[in-house]
C-alpha cells in the first residue's frame, strides 16, 4: 500500500487515479466491498495516498480511500467516474462509518474468490465418485438378479408319482401343482438353482400347500 495514490474526492464526485497499481485497488475496493489489504487502517501509513480533500471549500484529512466508500451505483466505476453518487460522501470521507464505508480488509476475500475453482472442482470430483459407486452397486444388482433369473436346471433322480412323493422331497415345502411336469425352485439355501423331476406326475390336476423354503410350479 505504500505506493497507493488512490482516487481522489471532489466535490461528491470521483476523479480516478491512472496510477496502474492504484487504480486495480480501486476496483478491488469496489468489486469486493472491502478497504485495504488487512482493513482501511492500512492507508494510514501509505505515504503517497493523497488523503487531503476539499469538502465544501474546506480542506479535510480523509480517513480512507475515496474507492473504500459505498457507491449507489458502483457499476460505473471507474470507467464513468464522474457519474457516480456516493451514498453517504461527506460521512465517509469524514468519518468512515459502516453505513458509509467499506470498512474490512480485501485480503480474506480475495483469498475466497482465488480457492472457488478448487472448491468447485472437489465438489465435481466428489458428485462423480458418488455416480460411480452408484453404478457400481446398479450393475452388481443387475447381475444378481440375472443369475437368479437364470437358474441352473438340475434334475431330481426321485420318481414323482403322487403328493406324497411331493411332500417327501420337498421335506414339507411350499407346492402347488397344474397340468405338465412340475418344476422346483429352491428360495433359500439353493437360491438360484432349479429342480425338475425326472418323471411327470399321473394325476396332474391337484394344488397342496406346506411350510418350508421350496415351492413348486408348472412352468
Amino acid at each position: 500500500m505504500n505506493t497507493y495514490t488512490g482516487s481522489v474526492y471532489v466535490q461528491g464526485r470521483m476523479n480516478v487515479t491512472s496510477h496502474k497499481e492504484s487504480r486495480q485497488w480501486d476496483e478491488t475496493h469496489q468489486s469486493l466491498s472491502c478497504c485495504g489489504l488487512k482493513s482501511y487502517k492500512n492507508f494510514e501509513t501509505s505515504k503517497t495516498w493523497k488523503k487531503i480533500y476539499r469538502i465544501s471549500n474546506t480542506t479535510v484529512n480523509s480517513k480512507i480511500p475515496a474507492s473504500c466508500c459505498r457507491l449507489r451505483d458502483s457499476d460505473k466505476f471507474p470507467d464513468n467516474p464522474k457519474e457516480v453518487i456516493f451514498t453517504k460522501g461527506e460521512e465517509c470521507i469524514l468519518k468512515a462509518t459502516e453505513a458509509s464505508a467499506y470498512l474490512d480488509g480485501c485480503w480474506d476475500k480475495l483469498r475466497d474468490e482465488a480457492s472457488w475453482p478448487a472448491k468447485m472442482m472437489i465438489g465435481f470430483g466428489v458428485v462423480c465418485v458418488i455416480i460411480i459407486l452408484l453404478c457400481i452397486i446398479l450393475a452388481l444388482l443387475i447381475i444378481h438378479y440375472t443369475n437368479y433369473d437364470n437358474a441352473v436346471d438340475v434334475q431330481i433322480s426321485k420318481e414323482v408319482k403322487n403328493e406324497d412323493d411331493y411332500a417327501e422331497i420337498l421335506n414339507e415345502s411350499i407346492y402347488s401343482v397344474s397340468r405338465g411336469p412340475p418344476t422346483y425352485y429352491a428360495h433359500s439355501d439353493y437360491s438360484g438353482q432349479t429342480y425338475k423331476p425326472n418323471k411327470s406326475i399321473n394325476n396332474n390336476n391337484w394344488d397342496g400347500r406346506a411350510s418350508g423354503n421350496y415351492y413348486v410350479s408348472n412352468q
